[in-house]
């Protein structure tokens, strides 16, 4: 059965619904930080796999609205990153930043190490390294279609979003227990009610509730749709070129620019 781009963003919904309501009522997983779109994830894929299995009745997934619900994340990303506050982080970040790089070497050495010994192209280690471990689906995306038609290997999308979802699945599995452990060595301060009070990211306090209206919303659609068309913009001027990099990599950037610039431009 094939389900249009309506029918598989209600199934979308739905999963993350199921692992929001999973998550909420077990212990287990709230105190080892699961994300909800894992777990819910997990279990629509369970129930797909046994329908198939138990009456060869298959799901087709519409993939249209994919790349632009990938573009108008990224974008959200950019426009979360306030310079202000990369620069507090000083020495933590530093060292952070070192660590990360550092770790994607490694994934990047490794991965074409492998390839190599198994008589594979080193081009299958690298997706299996940093563009799916540290990129994801968006990495995977990108650079799939271009591995496989300028550098000729064979299924390279197919395996660069199998890489990348078992990269997100054991990332969420494996990530919150690890940093459960890691937050119990260190005393956390307690947000007091006048930090809590300027604090406007909603991923640092998701649980205070925020006024939201329609020109809230209207002003962050329009900004998320720029984002998404001059990133387009600017990876279709530079494609074949030494900067051609995945359109969602400029979506980033900008969101990048236009808030870091709003934010000096209307500093109340």
């Amino acid at each position: 059965m094939i389900l249009d781009a309506s029918y598989t963003l209600l199934v979308a919904c739905i999963a993350l619904l199921i692992g929001m309501f999973v998550v909420k009522f077990t212990p287990f997983l709230q105190k080892n930080h699961i994300p909800e779109a894992v777990v819910g994830g997990f279990i629509v894929a369970i129930v797909l796999l046994i329908i198939d299995k138990t009456s060869g009745y298959s799901f087709t997934f519409d993939a249209s609205l994919q790349s632009l619900l990938m573009l108008t994340f990224f974008s959200s990303i950019g426009l979360s990153s306030d310079f202000s506050r990369l620069i507090k982080g000083g020495k933590p970040l530093v060292l952070l930043t070192i660590a990360v790089t550092i770790l994607i070497a490694i994934q990047n050495t490794v991965g074409m190490s492998m390839a190599v010994m198994m008589n594979e192209s080193p081009f299958i280690g690298l997706i299996a390294g940093s563009i799916t471990l540290t990129g994801g689906h968006g990495n995977a995306g990108a650079w799939g279609p271009i591995l496989a038609d300028k550098y000729g290997v064979t299924g390279a999308v197919e395996l660069a979003m199998a890489c990348a979802t078992l990269g997100l699945v054991l990332g969420g599995l494996v990530g919150g227990p690890v940093a459960r452990h890691l937050l119990k060595k260190v005393s956390i301060p307690k947000t007091t009610e006048q930090e809590r009070d300027t604090i406007v990211e909603a991923f640092e306090q998701p649980s205070v509730k925020r006024k939201i209206n329609a020109n809230n919303v209207i002003e962050t659609i329009s900004m998320l749709i720029i984002c998404i068309v001059v990133g387009g913009y600017i990876s279709a001027l530079f494609k074949d070129t030494f900067l051609q990099l995945p359109t969602f990599v400029w979506c980033l950037f900008v969101g990048i620019i236009i808030r870091n610039t709003l934010t000096h431009v209307f500093k109340h």
